[in-house]
């Protein structure tokens, strides 16, 4: 009986939506576009976005990052739990790529450890939060900074966007991404352990579906 369960459970998954794919239909939604989805507080006073401006600004950062990935699997984030780390997780999955969200809070060997075992060359970051704590980056790794990124969008690729995601239906809107061929099987994230006892350890590699 376990294992009929099991084997359901697996069959069952594979018809259960992607958590980035659920988020473009629900961000394109009409009745949700203009509702709130995100509320930061982590700098300053709270600043809140809707649905729609959201998914906007992670189209904006997914083009500005598709032509810097290259061929890189996984890409780093070095960002607190803000609005910024929503964007970036969710750009860097519209890319099917794997984010790895390294911990600020360890000192930099284990930081430098986790970077090198995920083969990471990319991470996204922000020039506010690395002033206030720096990462050293091995050799041959680059830092893309979200202010670089905001500063390249242009008034006409906002307004553009936001007409797709106003016009366009949810089904749309994850084709023209390519997030149609993504699979359960992609890995979505790779957690790693603190490293407070040791090097870190991959802890685990959630696929789309279990953030």
């Amino acid at each position: 009986v376990q294992e009929a369960i099991a084997d359901l459970a697996i069959e069952e998954s594979r018809h259960i939506p992607l958590v980035h794919r659920a988020f473009v239909r629900n961000a394109a939604r009409f009745r949700n576009i203009f509702r709130p989805c995100v509320i930061d507080n982590s700098s300053g006073p709270a600043r809140t976005l809707t649905w729609g401006k959201t998914l906007v600004a992670a189209l904006c950062v997914t083009r500005y990052l598709r032509s810097r990935v290259g061929d890189a699997a996984n890409i780093g984030v070095w960002l607190p739990t803000s609005l910024g780390g929503v964007l970036a997780n969710l750009s860097i999955a519209f890319l099917r790529r794997a984010s790895v969200n390294l911990n600020y809070t360890a000192g930099p060997a284990p930081v430098r450890s986790a970077i090198e075992q995920a083969g990471i060359k990319l991470v996204v970051t922000s020039k506010r939060f690395v002033a206030r704590v720096p990462i050293d980056l091995p050799p041959g790794v680059e830092a893309v900074y979200l202010e670089d990124v905001l500063e390249s969008v242009t008034k006409w690729q906002r307004i553009g966007n936001f007409l797709k995601v106003l016009l366009l239906p949810g089904w749309l809107l994850e084709r023209m991404l390519g997030l149609h061929h993504h699979s359960i099987d992609d890995i979505l994230t790779i957690v790693f352990s603190s490293g407070s006892t040791g090097e870190p350890m991959r802890r685990s590699k959630l696929p789309p579906v279990a953030l």
